[in-house]
């Protein structure tokens, strides 16, 4: 039912029109003038409907849900100056995701952004920045584990086949032993007798005519073997036992595990890289002052440039 107020030209009153029965022009009387009055209800604009607010779209890390909120959101484990992500509402009460890329180490959907692209994030888009993947709208399901490899089932012992008689095995083995010994016991006869003669507690044997001089046998003595030490390739390594070794003060391992983080990609790597170099190198390890040296001047190369990863990574380096 609409209402409307009023004021008659006549006398000036104001008054309250009802439109009960949806007329486009109501006629009614002035109570105070007695005149008549027609009020045209057809110009009132219709009420505009209510707006219902839309939920704002999640970011997901794998199965982790990461709640957004109007305005701009950092997104977590992300250093910022990489990237930025607002959040609009829209007049209709729906809300418009901004992702805006920063640096070339943006990815959206396996395809790199340049610096200062926007893109309105759609259900489902996979965002890699670095090493941190992020999905919006839509969780990464996690891969299923791999099965349990099932243990081989053992043969079942097969029954042994009738086996042929011994006894013409111990026969063949009584002939033989009786053989032995009957030579052993007839050989000593047929040999020279020697006689035995102790000198100095040492038993020499001679023939009855001669006794030669017997030499003892000297014993051969082993040198005790020292064991070797076992030296440790530090570039066969991984990551994880030279960060081991690297926080236990050991100046190869953080020299050997900057080197390789400084020439991996990712922006984090080659920052941890620099610090290790330098830990190594205020220990005294030449090398890691030579390695240290040449990065930072390749990437004081690069910001001259304009290169903004590597302004990033030259700001974020330890003092």
């Amino acid at each position: 039912m609409d209402q409307l107020r009023i004021k008659c030209p006549s006398c000036g009153i104001i008054l309250e029109v009802k439109n009960s029965k949806n007329e486009a022009v109501k006629r009614i009387t002035c109570p105070n003038c007695k005149k008549q009055l027609a009020v045209n209800f057809a110009d009132i604009p219709a009420p505009k409907p209510a707006v219902t607010p839309q939920p704002i779209a999640p970011l997901y890390e794998g199965e982790t849900r990461i709640q957004l909120s109007e305005g701009l959101n950092r997104l977590p484990h992300v250093p910022a100056g990489l990237v930025e992500l607002r959040v609009i509402r829209l007049a209709d009460g729906s809300c418009k995701h901004i992702l805006r890329a920063l640096t070339p180490e943006v990815r959206l959907n396996s395809k790199a952004l340049l610096s200062d692209d926007e893109i309105v994030l759609q259900r489902g888009d996979r965002l890699e920045i670095g090493d941190k993947v992020f999905s919006f709208d839509k969780a990464i399901p996690t891969p299923p584990a791999p099965p349990k490899p099932q243990k081989p089932e053992t043969p079942k012992p097969q029954p042994k086949k009738d086996s042929k008689p011994l006894w013409p095995w111990l026969l063949l083995v009584g002939i033989v032993l009786i053989t032995v010994l009957t030579i052993w016991h007839f050989w000593p006869e047929s040999q020279p007798k020697r006689e035995v003669v102790v000198i100095k507690d040492s038993v020499i044997t001679r023939p009855s005519d001669t006794i030669p001089s017997v030499k003892p046998a000297k014993q051969k003595t082993k040198e005790p073997t020292q064991p070797v030490e076992k030296q440790t390739n530090l570039a066969s390594m991984d990551q994880y036992s030279l960060e081991l070794l690297a926080n236990k003060n050991d100046v190869n391992a953080q020299y050997e595990l900057g080197k390789r983080l400084v020439h991996s990609s990712g922006s984090r790597s080659i920052i941890m890289g620099v610090n290790w170099l330098k830990k190594a190198s205020r220990s005294g390890s030449s090398q890691a002052r030579q390695t240290l040296n040449k990065a930072l001047q390749s990437l004081q190369s690069k910001a001259a440039q304009g290169d903004s990863t590597a302004i990033y990574i030259l700001n974020s380096i330890d003092n």
